[in-house]
């Protein structure tokens, strides 16, 4: 199918933005993602993407605490036959907060947990409507095809992507999604990414933890957020965290 120069654009931007922001979250085939928003969205120009910045339709579950919107959607819950439905949606205030809430939803759930390092886009499509994504019957197919013709366009041909100075410019070591391991003695752990803020608890050496976040001071002080809250992980250029 041949695009319009509308729909390259928005496929292009969405691009840029995935690949700055994915791979902080093991999430590393931006064609998938890209291509699974241009027809969750209709290439940004659904109400829900177009005025709430959420491409891929999700929708807020028991545990989203951000901004909702109530609209109505449709679900194929037998092959061939659509049931009109209204439902809660999460809703983002910019496209990069509706890609980090992507990621951030992928990375929440477990039963996603098999697209974490998935880099080929047709397995990517059929493990995410094995874990229960979409209903629809075609859906497997139809973002194949679209991907096709992203690729056709030249839209995952290089392009330049922009991100914070600090993520742009420091090689970071660590990567949301990922467990790793306390070699302090002991690390504390903060209600935020500063030494002046409260400690909750203590990690003892050997913990395994998961990254939920980062922030990145510079290149001699990264904090990691934990399930239990945040951690120098690297601090004056010594690694407590690996």
């Amino acid at each position: 199918m041949a695009l319009s120069k509308t729909q390259i654009a928005f496929a292009q931007k969405f691009y840029a933005a995935v690949k700055v922001i994915a791979p902080k979250y093991n999430l590393v085939c931006p064609e998938a993602i890209t291509a699974q928003a241009c027809i969750e969205s209709r290439y940004g120009e659904s109400k829900l993407s177009k005025n709430y910045h959420n491409y891929f339709g999700m929708k807020c579950g028991s545990r989203w605490t951000g901004k909702s919107i109530n609209m109505n959607t449709k679900e194929e819950y037998k092959a061939g036959v659509t049931t009109n439905i209204k439902a809660n949606f999460r809703a983002y205030d910019t496209l990069e907060q509706g890609v980090e809430g992507y990621c951030k939803f992928i990375t929440d759930y477990k039963r996603y947990s098999n697209l974490l390092g998935v880099k080929d886009a047709t397995v990517y499509f059929q493990r995410i409507k094995n874990d229960g994504w979409a209903t629809s019957s075609t859906y497997v197919s139809t973002l194949r095809s679209c991907y096709l013709s992203l690729k056709a366009a030249g839209v995952f041909d290089s392009i330049p992507t922009t991100a914070p100075a600090s993520e742009n410019q420091i090689n970071c070591p660590y990567g949301i999604g990922k467990t790793y391991t306390v070699v302090a003695s002991s690390l504390n752990v903060r209600t935020a990414p500063e030494t002046s803020a409260k400690v909750i608890k203590s990690y003892p050496k050997g913990t395994r933890c998961t990254c939920k976040d980062i922030k990145a001071i510079d290149a001699q002080n990264i904090w990691m957020k934990t399930p239990s809250g945040w951690c120098a992980a690297l601090y004056n250029g010594k690694q407590y965290i690996k």
